[in-house]
């Protein structure tokens, strides 16, 4: 059966990436979970509920705050703090259609390859993607807000199913990580060696 680890490794490779991806949701503060049913079926879902019921103590402020935009009421949206969207439109996510940064770094021109990432999401602004896809303006607000305050936030994508989705939307995830500063620190985004 296809399933997001399959997406989510193709698009560590198409990056240029090696090994495996791995997401440290018990130890981040923040997770936007999009399109990931990390309540339900997403991943390890036994640690990952685990680590969102542990970071939720009776009576004391939640160590963890989830946010969730899909197209699905799943278990993920009914227990996230903010529900990004619920209606968003299955396959709108966009996609880049070069190489994100991790990989052109390597290639040398980093600089120019990094002024190349910056214009092609520059044309995404926040009231073109919240029209595309559905997504709620000031909940998009709030998500990116809790993203910067954050001091371990996490981006994870999934599909809508959890049956593998795209690779456009999970290196877009991937690099918004990078952005973040989220790769290989506790609570981000972790490169596994094979």
């Amino acid at each position: 059966m296809p399933s997001d680890a399959q997406a989510t490794a193709q698009a560590w490779k198409l990056m240029g990436g090696r090994g495996r991806v791995g997401f440290d949701i018990p130890n981040s503060d923040y997770v936007f979970a999009v399109g990931a049913n990390v309540l339900e079926t997403w991943g390890s879902v036994v640690v990952n509920r685990h680590a969102w019921g542990q970071a939720r103590p009776a009576g004391a402020e939640p160590a963890m705050r989830l946010a969730y935009a899909g197209p699905v009421q799943n278990n993920t949206a009914a227990g996230a703090d903010l529900l990004a969207a619920h209606q968003a439109r299955h396959g709108t996510v966009p996609a880049p259609r070069r190489r994100p940064p991790a990989h052109q770094g390597r290639r040398g021109r980093p600089r120019r390859r990094l002024d190349d990432f910056a214009a092609l999401v520059a044309k995404w602004t926040p009231e073109k993607v919240c029209e595309i896809t559905g997504l709620m303006p000031e909940r998009f607000t709030a998500v990116v807000d809790g993203l910067k305050k954050a001091k371990k936030p996490l981006v994870v994508v999934g599909s809508d199913m959890d049956q593998g989705g795209g690779t456009g939307p999970v290196r877009i995830g991937m690099a918004i990580n990078m952005l973040l500063d989220r790769v290989n620190k506790e609570g981000g985004m972790r490169m596994i060696p094979l």
